[in-house]
């Protein structure tokens, strides 16, 4: 089951060109790994599966995927994915949600806003469709080719991409996602304000009148994480915004986030996000 989303899981796309609207990038995993951990962003999201098996997890859906099927991933939806065979390989594609609200259609507008506030969901399996495998491999091609006005040429297809979707794969209004227990309201509120302060399982258990043990389970079980490892994955997204837009040395930054110990932030840093901080700021001013 897949937890209520937080910004523990929070992962921030920067895709900064007008002119290109799109992240695009090709996957290649091993079998039984994960493909991606848990984690939600803003903006939508396609999985173009090209050989391989996998599974998915999708808010609270879990659903098994082959070579050739398409899945969309909603603006906020929490997901996972696990290879399930010897290899798997897919194309990842996110969408910039400013372009497709700023296109200037009539209506356009309404559903790109529904969209992006969670008011509409398009359904997250779209199988082996012809039509939107074609103008996916449309804007791959057109991503790596360049040929002449292909920036034109990418948002024509990406307009064509939402059509298809809001048409023929719209699912229903958003449910309300499952609640965070009243009782733990106030200590994830507490966290996401005082991440930088010294915080000890045993504070957050008084804080919430739990027990330490009985404390430590409920948490992770809504959650999926420890306090601990929850109070450092918020801070480790903080440490993230502040790299991507500042100039602030990687030292000052840690400490501005609840890190004492530089050696162990590095550490705690690339085990969240897979990267090194020099990694993310140069990726940052690209």
């Amino acid at each position: 089951m897949i937890a209520p989303k937080n910004s523990a899981y929070h992962e921030i796309i920067q895709i900064k060109a007008e002119d290109i609207p799109i992240m695009l990038a090709f996957h290649q995993k091993n079998a039984q790994k994960n493909i991606f951990e848990l984690h939600w962003h803003e903006e939508p999201e396609f999985l173009y599966i090209r050989s391989g098996e996998m599974e998915i997890h999708c808010g609270e859906s879990t659903f098994h995927v082959t070579p050739g099927e398409i899945v969309f991933i909603n603006p906020g939806e929490q997901h996972a994915g696990v290879c399930l065979s010897g290899s798997c390989e897919y194309i990842w594609l996110a969408v910039k949600t400013s372009f497709l609200k700023s296109a200037g259609l009539s209506g356009s507008d309404l559903c790109f806003s529904s969209l992006e506030a969670k008011r509409l969901k398009i359904r997250n399996q779209l199988g082996k469709n012809p039509e939107i495998a074609m103008l996916i491999d449309g804007i791959i091609a057109d991503y790596h080719e360049k040929p002449p006005y292909y920036e034109l040429e990418i948002k024509a297809s990406l307009l064509r991409l939402f059509r298809c979707l809001l048409i023929g794969c719209t699912a229903q209004i958003a449910e309300h996602e499952s609640e965070i227990p009243p009782s733990l309201q106030p200590v994830l509120s507490y966290i996401d304000t005082h991440f930088k302060d010294e915080i000890t399982s045993a504070q957050l258990a008084k804080m919430g009148s739990f027990s330490a043990p009985y404390f430590c389970r409920i948490f992770k079980e809504t959650t999926g994480y420890s306090p601990i490892e929850y109070v450092n994955r918020v801070r480790i997204r903080k440490a993230y915004e502040m790299i991507s837009s500042t100039n602030e040395s990687f030292a000052s930054i840690a400490e501005s986030v609840g890190f004492l110990n530089f050696s162990y932030f590095s550490k705690v840093f690339f085990k969240y996000t897979g990267q090194k901080p020099a990694e993310i700021r140069k990726q940052a001013e690209t």
